[in-house]
């Protein structure tokens, strides 16, 4: 089945925008794509549309009402994932977006050969940022499919297993030993043999326990070093 991505086109100038355009539906026609595109004339009504998770976004430096690299920059406080690929007439106003997370800039008019090189990249970056999910079977029999990002810990539970994600907590059969084979190289690390942490939700490590938001879990004595190992590996330090 093939997978949808949802791009944007930030771009004032109707020509323009009608000439990207032109080349995304071309790109998804000749390699069999499933690319919805939306279309937006300035950055409010961009930023109107927020309810949309976007994988690409064809942004104009200038816009009517904005910068373009001051509109990168908002998008980012909000907006990690998504790929922005600048669209200039001149190749130097866009060396400035590295420093808001721009993946390239593409130069007007676009020319197709040169957005092919370049949607070729950003279309393989988008599909490794695709969301990491799991399949578990729920206590009552139904499957259920979880977004990896979304589980905070995992936890042994009187002989099952409870997942903690943001909003509830699922409740599962298995072992914690055979989660930690799933998990362990999507930044999952163990605390003690009853917790499978999220490095991404650690808020802060304290005593012995890790902080998981409000929640405090204990790390124990044999697994201390190990543990505090793979969170400075996860961090970079």
């Amino acid at each position: 089945m093939k997978s949808t991505r949802y791009i944007a086109v930030v771009e004032d100038e109707r020509e323009a925008s009608d000439l990207l355009i032109g080349c995304i539906r071309r790109y998804a026609e000749e390699k069999g794509l499933d690319l919805q595109v939306r279309r937006f004339f300035d950055a409010a009504s961009f930023f109107g549309a927020r309810g949309t998770d976007f994988d690409i976004i064809f942004l104009d430096i200038m816009l009517p009402d904005g910068n373009g690299m001051e509109i990168a920059a908002k998008i980012r406080t909000y907006d990690k994932k998504s790929l922005l690929i600048f669209v200039t007439n001149l190749a130097q106003y866009a060396i400035g977006g590295y420093e808001v997370g721009a993946f390239d800039f593409i130069l007007k008019p676009v020319n197709y050969d040169s957005f092919v090189f370049k949607f070729d990249r950003a279309y393989a970056v988008a599909e490794q940022n695709r969301e990491t999910t799991i399949t578990v079977r729920s206590g009552n029999n139904e499957v259920r499919v979880l977004e990896v990002s979304q589980i905070r810990y995992i936890e042994v539970d009187d002989h099952s297993i409870a997942a903690h994600m943001k909003e509830e907590i699922i409740r599962t059969s298995g072992r914690l030993a055979d989660f930690y084979e799933r998990l362990k190289d999507l930044a999952f690390a163990l605390c003690n043999q009853c917790y499978l942490v999220n490095m991404r939700h650690i808020t802060g490590i304290r005593d012995d326990c890790v902080c998981i938001g409000g929640e405090e879990l204990r790390i124990s004595r044999p697994r201390k070093k190990a543990f505090l190992k793979e969170f400075n590996d996860y961090l970079g330090t």
